[in-house]
């Protein structure tokens, strides 16, 4: 049974956590209750579903403000047998019998009422929400709309979703409910004839005063920029439960509304006015590139001030590749595609438990907690820290995974109360560990960096420079022109020994001394073995005639010059092609100048703009 399959399966408030576990044999609800620690007033337990082997949880979900006295969660899902039948159901838990029954921790000590939803079959899409004070939830689909009552002996009252959409086809996918309003978020189907079947839409729900039914005063509909990966999306199955069309929504209580839609790759924020809230007011929307999964969920902390964001990343064709938590401050910077987050967890020293996933699937928070779920249904429970501390991660433990306070790293300091990690010192400032809520400045003329752990005298830095100008290159950067250059030059020294020229001017020497010699021996001594010398000279060089092709001895003492000359023309260009690239290359001892390098620095497309040094040797290059 998948966690990441048909809702979110896990909820929290300030009473307690609970999750469905359809996978366990037998399917059973973990409850958590607070305080959220790893201490013996810290109470944990598991109880079976009603109906054990009749019953999948699509979600759950709890009031963020209930009444202390009622401790309560609701569980929505659809029966799997042969009836298909959707339901809604309360847990409620009695604390008498809880007290009396401490052997069993909370086995005995919920009671369920439930009841189903009839006449209507199976919807791929049933989300539900709660009212704050935790007393009524609501149910949405694209057949059915109810609200369950859970006080008046858990009574339900349902109609068709026609009566509520203002368009029928509307699906949701996910709902937020605050005091007096509410956003669900969903697709509706456009005309068969246009290239993009389903289309993502967001309605504003306010509550009727006389039976609290929903009602539809606005929407909106985000739109694909022109010329955008996202501007090609059909969703073409979006009627489909798919895991990678998953949308998230988070109310705080200044009417602040983030939206999560991960097939696009966006999170919107809006403004409700909570004391007329009949305009959902586009404030501004983060885009995280061209992949998946930014906005998967979305969550407001510490009161409504910092905004927790999941930003899971997905190739296009939905293959995991990363999760990250972004922690942003919403009330002292502007929330857009350019913001900079307050911190991302995991990081360096907020490692992942040993046994915890690295794929994240939800997050859900209290008032100042937060839950974060792994795809394996594992637990961690981020707790606020105080200024100075940051919520350190245990390694090991028991699941649900609870953060500690520990001390803000050298060189990094946290000057407010919440589950976001220190930040490091700006420039100017250093925390040598005596500082944590606070960095103290640095001496003036001091050298202190971004996060600096202490301060460094100006006198004690040497300067380097780090940026190199592109070397001059040649005039000429023509292989040709290089080889000929190279064939046809004779210098002094290492340039004498290596020069071709130099070495067929001595071949051909050479010949010129067989051209005498043979001369000599057929005009001025006349002697029969003489004869015989000759005439073997004059075969063995005609066998090596190349220009001749065998007809003349003389052609093949030419010949050798040419050999000796093709020869260093070979060595040369194979040992020039070996001076590529430039990063792997060495001194070139094959050619005079040994500074020679296969290729061009100057270009017209020059980014660096740090001239030569004047002083710079000319190198002979190409490209």
């Amino acid at each position: 049974m998948d966690y990441n399959a048909y809702g979110i399966k896990v909820a929290m408030n300030e009473v307690l956590l609970v999750q469905a576990q359809n996978a366990k044999n037998p399917p059973t609800f973990f409850i958590q209750f607070a305080p959220y620690n790893n201490t013996q007033t810290s109470l944990q337990c598991s109880i079976n579903y009603p109906d054990i082997l009749e019953n999948y949880i699509y979600s759950v979900a709890v009031g963020k403000n209930p009444n202390r006295n009622q401790t309560q969660f609701f569980f929505a899902g659809e029966s799997i047998n042969s009836s298909k039948r959707g339901f809604i159901g309360v847990a409620k838990h009695d604390q008498t019998n809880f007290v009396s029954n401490v052997s069993n921790l909370c086995a005995m000590s919920f009671s369920y009422s439930r009841q189903y939803i009839v006449n209507y079959e199976h919807q791929e899409y049933y989300v539900i929400g709660v009212e704050p004070q935790g007393r009524f939830a609501y149910g949405f689909s694209n057949k059915f709309v109810f609200i369950f009552d859970s006080k008046n002996g858990s009574t339900l009252a349902s109609w068709h979703g026609n009566l509520t959409w203002p368009n029928s086809s509307f699906m949701p996918h996910a709902v937020d409910i605050s005091n007096n309003f509410g956003v669900i978020v969903g697709f509706i189907q456009n005309d068969p004839q246009k290239r993009v079947q389903y289309s993502p839409i967001i309605y504003l729900l306010n509550f009727l005063p006389s039976n609290r039914h929903p009602i539809v005063v606005n929407h909106y509909i985000p739109f694909a920029t022109s010329g955008t990966w996202q501007d090609l999306l059909s969703n073409s199955d979006a009627d489909t439960y798919s895991a990678k069309y998953d949308m998230s929504i988070s109310i705080n209580r200044y009417g602040d509304v983030l939206v999560g839609m991960q097939h696009i790759n966006r999170v919107f924020l809006f403004s409700v006015n909570i004391s007329n809230p009949i305009q959902l007011t586009y404030i501004s929307r983060n885009t995280n590139g061209r992949s998946l999964g930014n906005g998967k969920s979305v969550a407001w902390l510490d009161n409504g001030n910092m905004a927790a964001i999941l930003v899971n990343t997905y190739s296009l064709s939905y293959q995991w590749l990363s999760s990250q938590i972004y922690f942003y401050d919403m009330q002292s910077s502007i929330y857009n595609s350019n913001s900079t987050p307050l911190s991302i967890f995991p990081n360096y020293h907020q490692l992942l438990p040993e046994n915890f996933s690295p794929i994240f699937l939800n997050m859900i928070s209290s008032s100042i907690s937060l839950t974060l779920m792994d795809s394996s249904g594992n637990l961690l429970i981020f707790n606020p820290t105080p200024p100075g501390f940051y919520p350190s991660i245990p390694a090991t433990g028991s699941v649900p995974f609870i953060t500690f306070p520990e001390s803000c790293p050298l060189g990094m300091y946290k000057n407010q109360t919440g589950i976001n990690d220190c930040i490091l010192c700006p420039t100017g400032t250093k925390n040598s560990g005596n500082a944590t809520v606070q960095c103290t400045p640095c001496a003036s003329g001091a050298f202190c960096p971004l996060g600096s752990v202490s301060e460094t005298s100006q006198s004690a830095l040497k300067i380097i420079e780090q940026v190199i100008a592109y070397p001059k290159s040649s005039d000429t950067t023509i292989f040709d022109e290089i080889l000929i250059q190279n064939m046809f030059h004779i210098g002094s020294g290492h340039c004498l020994l290596i020069s071709p020229l130099f070495w067929t001017l001595i071949v051909a020497g050479l010949a010129i001394l067989v051209v005498i010699s043979m001369g000599i021996l057929k005009f001025f001594i006349r002697h029969h073995t003489c004869t015989q010398i000759r005439k073997r000279v004059q075969w063995i060089f005609k066998k090596t005639d190349l220009i001749g092709e065998g007809e003349l001895w003389v052609g093949g003492l030419i010949s050798f010059s040419v050999v000796v000359l093709v020869s260093f023309a070979y060595a040369f260009s194979n040992a020039y092609l070996k001076q590529y690239p430039i990063e792997s290359s060495t001194d070139f001892y094959f050619a005079c100048h040994r500074s020679i390098r296969n290729a061009k620095f100057q270009t017209h497309l020059q980014t660096l703009a740090v001239p030569p040094p004047e002083t710079e040797p000319e190198r002979c290059l190409i490209y």
